[in-house]
């Protein structure tokens, strides 16, 4: 069996390797999402990755419900944050950057809004060498 093949997006700063799974990467300029699967030229599921203080920007700026809305466009799609769940929760006043109540409920609006999204019909982007 062939190892399955992750495109990494160009503008990833500190890519996961996957070097121990069946699966092999290449660094791509992807149309949405920081990791993709493709089936042929078509990506067919995509992962944004966030760290904590990230999406905490992305959800205040905005950012987030544009890149959830060109998620929205994939059969399979996800948001992966990475940092300890209990860390989210904490105060405003924490040191390190956490959730407030504000940004949960701005996380849910953006996730309502893309379900909703027009764009959901246009179809899955098509792969194109932006390296």
């Amino acid at each position: 069996m062939e190892d399955l093949q992750i495109l990494v997006d160009s503008h990833e700063r500190y890519p996961w390797r996957f070097t121990h799974q069946q699966a092999v990467t290449k660094r791509w300029g992807l149309p949405c999402g920081d990791y993709a699967v493709t089936d042929g030229e078509q990506v067919v599921a995509a992962v944004e990755r966030k760290s904590l203080a990230d999406l905490s920007s992305s959800l205040t700026s905005g950012k987030l419900t544009y890149a959830v809305a060109e998620l929205s466009d994939l059969p399979r799609a996800a948001v992966v944050v990475e940092d300890r769940y209990h860390r989210s929760s904490r105060s405003s006043t924490c040191a390190r950057p956490c959730l407030t109540s504000a940004h949960q409920d701005m996380a849910g609006t953006t996730s309502v809004w893309a379900k909703s999204s027009p764009t959901k019909s246009r179809g899955s982007p098509v792969v194109t060498d932006r390296a």
